[in-house]
């Protein structure tokens, strides 16, 4: 803060202080050109389409790797491609460079070889022809406690978590198992496929098809933390405006 609009502040016995707005888009008046004290944005992905995701209504799932704010006329590109990847949910704490991880993505085009994602099990159901499961057994990092029932369990661009009655809609659905009492591993489930949908190659062809590609999402218990370079914003005296590309922000300024 300028020594000069301190001394002012203090010459007409007004106390300075910090004010909270919040949303993608926020206009703020101030009496005070001063630096923003804090600002974080709530980084989401991005989920194309309406309604329940199924085979029959896929919804394209897409990550970040950027945020974009507009900050009065300038805009500041804030990139972490190099750092943390592609996100799918995440803090961003702007001004100390701070990014947390809250949820982790596979975009999955094949199985088997050396990416990981192999067959755990296969089954029939009476009416519901085959189903199969296909997962990692890499740990899912910051897992250290039990899922949660829900759609937190696991997001998909072909389904969502059901369960009891309806395990056999039609519908692929990411979820999560465990080996052990502190391990868990991300996991797939297909549902209504043809006899004999048991092998990589026929998993393979599946995925190949696909006019929209299978991304599954899965919530962490604990944030990975990422160290991005901190960034100066400068508030002018006045009418203010920010925005951010990338989801819902809350932003302090100083004002009197």
């Amino acid at each position: 803060m300028g020594i000069m609009n301190i001394r002012r502040a203090l010459l007409q016995s007004r106390s300075i202080e910090k004010e909270t707005v919040s949303g993608s888009f926020v206009t703020f008046n101030t009496n005070i050109a001063a630096l923003i004290p804090s600002m974080s944005i709530n980084v989401q992905l991005i989920q194309s389409g309406t309604g329940d995701p199924s085979v029959d209504n896929p919804r394209m799932i897409t990550g970040r790797s950027s945020a974009n704010i507009i900050f009065n006329n300038d805009t500041i590109t804030i990139d972490w491609s190099d750092t943390a990847g592609t996100i799918y949910q995440g803090l961003l704490d702007v001004i100390n460079g701070i990014l947390q991880v809250t949820r982790v993505g596979y975009v999955i085009t094949e199985i088997g070889g050396d990416t990981g994602w192999v067959i755990k099990s296969y089954g029939t159901a009476s009416g519901y022809g085959c189903w199969l499961s296909i997962g990692k057994y890499d740990a899912l990092p910051g897992y250290g406690a039990t899922p949660t029932n829900g759609d937190s369990r696991g997001l998909c661009s072909y389904g969502r978590w059901r369960n009891g009655a309806q395990d056999y809609i039609n519908e692929w659905r990411a979820c999560i198992t465990k080996s052990n009492s502190t391990v868990y591993h991300p996991n797939i489930v297909f549902t209504r496929q043809p006899s004999g949908f048991n092998s990589v190659e026929r998993v393979n062809e599946l995925l190949d098809s696909l006019t929209v590609p299978l991304v599954v999402c899965y919530d962490l218990a604990t944030p990975i933390v990422y160290q991005l370079d901190p960034v100066e914003l400068q508030a002018q005296a006045g009418q203010n405006t920010v925005s951010s590309d990338c989801g819902d922000m809350t932003l302090e300024y100083w004002t009197y």
